[in-house]
């Protein structure tokens, strides 16, 4: 039970007008919440018990309190934070300092401390507060009481507490020992609340460790402890967040949506933009891993204005970072994914935060490496290993050396590729890492495979696609798939392979699919392509072993359907706009933003300035998003988004008896023709793709010349042409009318890897989602 305060009856009338006195120094009570103090008149004393004058410095928004203690008696205080981070400071009858509390929930929650006297006298209590204009504060608890044994418990997990937070900057994860026995006295003092801050800190410290599971089981309990309180939201929401993080690095992804969900529907019922906005950017990168890569970047650049509009730095450095993400892994956007990601690293550097800056330069370094620069790449890579290491943060070690493996691969140095994929191995199975072990354990094993070890390399995949499927991540299940196919392949089991190819084709048709839904596109990862290639070559020498149509005629469909289903995405690369049908309102929308980049553009070419040119950028994407939704609303679109499957039979049923489809599919190794009549089917194996393009430029650099198709030098290169693609017999004898179908390669030169020695062109040598070959730039054509 709860006993009144006590103060020497000398005292009390110095006691009245001190209180008066503070209390004119306090900001006036708002309408709009602003900091309320309870009156200090019955609480507050003018000298310690030392007897000497005590002359506190007081800011306006400050609060003092004295208070009589005898021995054994045990104080309770809850000071609660509005969007103000406040501090509580104790001292002791001899006026040294006990403690200072100050919880990590930022400006929001409870500061709640408990303290049982060892000697009487007064103590003093000191709320300090910064400017109080940001938010405001209040003292709902101030209470002594003769203290138990639960009391006692309390005290000692406050002391720990507080010690550990005072080391925390200097000793890191060291002190994870500490605050798990803050977390056990303070459940033994059946303390709710503190325990749950003290498991959120525990949680954080494992995750800078590594250590997944006991990061996950911290925040689970302490959002437990909270949900029971009731009147925690912001808590709430800060963990649901932080147990989402964990839950997506674990595969748990319909957990982790149900949390993110939650959280966004509180912050919005409470009105807290931060948190509303920071589950918004989970969700987007929760998109992304879905395949849905515009729909993530709509909900990525609305949060970015709303960051840059709050002033809020660190969280636009943020929004920034998955901006750049999603255009370099998802879009192969690559010079707009770098333009984000320096501008992130700049604001990390500018306020001081080495952890996060060292996760954007290993993305930095990918996007220069997706955009061909593989040298450039490994210097981002190497700084943010240093800043990793220097910091302690497993995980970003981890990533940056299987970055680093990776891009050593591409260059040609395998063996110090092998180093930094097992380093990052070791880090990865250390900490609980699932996700970085799963792509390290892939990496490694398509290189084992590309250098002769099909068997190792084989067991390496198969561990990583059991550690993949739960992620979600269908892009890399695929890359894993066709990694596996070729290691069967090597090692002669084909109808394994087929079914390896069958299941991977099945995930990118989703991935597509699922861009497509948003009227936008997934850009063909440079590898889909050859996954399709590399599918069409397995069905042909299945076809060399069973001498028969039906593997041929299979390999014609898929290389068909595959050409259909790009045929979209050609339309958008060529920028082609089928607008009848479309809304007016978007197309008003879009001439609107036209008019706009025209005058933006205009200003910058006669005052150019980074702001103008940021506005440019901005412009440039509002006009892609207006542009995905007009063809979203346009029935022409719709209809060749999702072909249906190529049938043979059907194909076979247009053509009249003289007229003949050749379909030329090109391919990194070996290419084919497909010769299609109306009752029949044949395949003819030809050579690699650059030895065919090769010859098509001499053709077409002498026509280009306007030399005539007789002479000597592009006859020449005429019928070496024809003679490669059709043979000495020529064309079919019956041959009246011929159909010719190919597909050439993006004219945008990093969309496709060029088959450089120091990148293997064939299918097993393929890195996969965090690890792809880049195109040289000496290979543009």
């Amino acid at each position: 039970m709860a006993t009144p305060f006590r103060f020497p009856p000398v005292e009390r009338s110095v006691l009245a007008l001190l209180g008066i006195l503070l209390a004119t120094c306090q900001p006036a009570a708002e309408n709009d919440g602003s900091t309320a103090f309870p009156p200090p008149v019955s609480n507050v004393s003018s000298e310690p018990a030392s007897g000497s004058l005590l002359q506190p410095t007081l800011a306006a928004h400050d609060a003092l309190h004295v208070i009589q203690l005898e021995t054994g008696e045990a104080l309770h205080v809850d000071v609660e934070e509005h969007h103000l981070d406040v501090a509580v400071e104790l001292y002791d009858p001899a006026d040294q300092k006990i403690l200072t509390f100050d919880s990590p929930t930022g400006g929001h929650g409870l500061e709640s401390i408990c303290f049982v006297a060892q000697t009487p006298g007064a103590y003093r209590l000191h709320v300090r507060a910064p400017d109080v204009s940001t938010g405001s504060y209040r003292l709902t608890r101030l209470e002594v009481t003769t203290a138990t044994a639960l009391d006692r418990d309390c005290w000692l997990a406050t002391q720990q507490f507080v010690d550990a937070e005072a080391r925390l900057g200097k000793e890191g994860t060291a002190l994870i020992p500490r605050y798990r026995q803050a977390a056990q006295l303070w459940q033994r003092a059946q303390a709710p609340y503190r325990e749950a801050i003290a498991r959120m800190r525990l949680g954080g410290l494992c995750f800078t460790l590594g250590d997944l599971e006991t990061e996950a089981e911290s925040y689970q309990r302490s959002l437990a402890l909270l949900e029971l309180l009731g009147n925690r939201t912001h808590e709430q929401i800060t963990v649901m967040k932080l147990l989402a993080d964990a839950r997506w690095r674990q595969g748990r992804i319909d957990e982790t949506e149900a949390l993110l969900a939650k959280a966004l529907a509180l912050a919005h019922q409470t009105g807290d933009l931060d948190a509303e906005v920071s589950a918004r950017d989970q969700l987007a990168l929760l998109k992304k891993s879905r395949g849905e890569a515009h729909l993530a970047v709509r909900e990525l650049k609305k949060n970015l204005e709303t960051w840059q509009r709050e002033g809020q730095l660190d969280k636009e450095a943020e929004s920034l970072h998955f901006l750049g993400q999603v255009y370099a892994e998802d879009l192969s956007k690559f010079p707009e994914a770098i333009d984000f990601l320096d501008r992130a690293l700049e604001i990390w550097q500018r306020i001081g935060r080495s952890e996060e800056q060292a996760g954007t330069l290993i993305l930095r370094g990918w996007a220069s490496y997706r955009a061909g620069d593989p040298e450039t790449a490994v210097g981002f890579f190497e700084a943010a290993l240093k800043l990793a290491e220097a910091s302690g943060h497993q995980p970003s070690a981890a990533a940056a050396l299987d970055r680093l493996g990776t891009t050593y691969r591409a260059l040609g140095r395998p063996d110090e590729a092998r180093s930094a994929f097992e380093r990052s191995l070791d880090m990865s199975r250390a900490s609980g890492n699932l996700r970085n072990q799963a792509h390290t354990e892939a990496n490694l094993g398509l290189l084992l495979i590309a250098h002769g070890e099909a068997v190792e390399g084989k067991a390496r995949l198969e561990q990583a696609l059991d550690l993949l499927r739960p992620l979600g991540e269908r892009d890399a299940v695929a890359q894993v798939l066709v990694g596996l196919a070729t290691a069967e392949r090597t090692l002669g089991d084909l109808p394994a392979a087929l079914r390896r190819y069958e299941q991977a084709m099945a995930q990118l048709d989703s991935l597509r699919l699922s861009a497509r839904s948003a009227g936008g596109r997934l850009a063909p990862d440079p590898i889909w392509q050859e996954h399709y290639e590399g599918y069409v070559d397995l069905l042909i020498e299945v076809a060399d072993h069973d001498g028969g149509e039906k593997a041929v005629a299979s390999a014609f469909e898929i290389a068909e359907l595959n050409r259909s289903r790009n045929l979209y995405e050609i339309l958008l690369e060529a920028g082609i706009e089928l607008r009848e049908g479309a809304d007016p309102e978007l197309l008003r929308r879009e001439q609107e933003l036209l008019s706009q980049i025209d005058a933006v553009a205009t200003q910058q070419g006669s005052s150019p300035s980074s702001r103008v040119s940021q506005r440019l950028r901005t412009l440039g994407l509002d006009l892609e998003e207006i542009r995905d939704r007009i063809r979203l609303s346009n029935p022409r679109f719709v209809e060749i988004r999702n072909p249906p499957k190529i049938d043979l039979a059907q194909i076979q049923a247009l053509l009249d008896p003289k007229t003949h489809l050749l379909s030329i599919v090109l391919g990194p190794h070996r290419s084919f023709l497909f010769q299609v009549d109306s009752k029949s089917i044949g395949v003819r194996v030809l050579g690699a793709r650059d030895e065919i393009e090769r010859q098509a430029r001499a053709v077409y650099a002498g026509l280009v010349r306007r030399a005539g198709p007789g002479s000597g030098q592009v006859g020449f290169a005429t019928r070496a042409l024809s003679d490669h693609l059709l043979g000495s017999s020529g064309l079919p004898p019956d041959a009246s009318r011929l159909v010719i179908v190919t597909m050439v390669r993006s004219p945008t030169c990093h969309s496709l890897r060029s088959p450089d020695p120091t990148c293997p062109s064939n299918c097993s040598s393929m890195p996969m989602t965090s690890s792809r070959c880049p195109l040289p730039p000496s290979s543009c054509p």
